[in-house]
């Protein structure tokens, strides 16, 4: 389900996974099959993967910044840190529907929640730090920590940024705000920050659960990419005819 929580609307939404992306999110599983699932990848039987390839899919990865998403990328698994503690796993989201899972390696601690709405990541937001209340400090993302002092948007924050196919178009809203549309729909109104940080207020649901960046190049000094969902998009300069 489509959830808008500003309107209090909700509508039924078709899945549309193309068939490249199956591997990515293709298996229809519960909450009880990922913790299944997550057990055996802190290393419970059924022993499916050698020891030492989870190792690695636990182990950080150089230089594979996730900004948005997570505190580092494994090969396959996600790493959040808490309290010195570092756990692994995944935030999946589908059109309607969003499944989170978390690992501690050290203990074997898994937690997991699916949910059938698009505020479910809003949801799974809210019951974290109700499970630390409760006693089980589930690590998580929190993008707004990397959030300081409110700035207006410079202007070169404006312009086409692409992702293989996906254009990425970014324009001023008012004087604070900048709008984002993503293939020529509205995405998203962003709040920049210290640092070319900025919160995310999504064009459909009103979620602001998000955050991104503009990325400057580290030569010239102009800003040359957005980050958004842990994904890179390039400016793109017009071709001269």
């Amino acid at each position: 389900h489509a959830v808008n929580a500003a309107l209090k609307r909700v509508v039924p939404v078709r899945q549309s996974l193309a068939l490249v992306d199956a591997p990515a999110g293709a298996l229809a599983a519960s909450a009880t099959d990922l913790v299944t699932f997550g057990r055996m990848l802190a290393g419970a039987p059924p022993t499916l993967v050698d020891p030492d390839d989870l190792d690695l899919m636990r182990a950080p990865v150089r230089h594979a910044e996730p900004f948005g998403m997570a505190d580092g990328w494994g090969l396959g698994l996600a790493l959040y840190e808490r309290d010195g503690a570092v756990w692994v796993g995944h935030d999946g989201t589908a059109d309607g529907t969003s499944c989170h899972l978390r690992i501690n390696p050290d203990d074997g601690t898994v937690v997991a929640l699916t949910t059938n709405g698009s505020s479910g990541f809003a949801l799974w937001r809210d019951l974290v730090p109700e499970l630390a209340e409760a006693g089980l400090p589930v690590a998580d993302y929190d993008g707004f920590r990397a959030l300081r002092r409110r700035i207006p948007p410079p202007p070169e924050c404006a312009g086409r940024f692409r992702n293989g196919d996906t254009e990425y178009k970014v324009r001023p809203a008012d004087c604070e705000e900048l709008e984002l549309t993503v293939d020529g729909e509205p995405f998203a109104d962003l709040s920049l920050f210290d640092g070319l940080v900025f919160a995310m207020r999504d064009s459909d649901t009103g979620d602001t659960s998000q955050t991104g960046r503009f990325l400057r190049d580290p030569q010239r000094g102009s800003i040359e990419w957005i980050q958004i969902g842990g994904r890179l998009a390039r400016r793109q300069v017009p071709e001269m005819v």
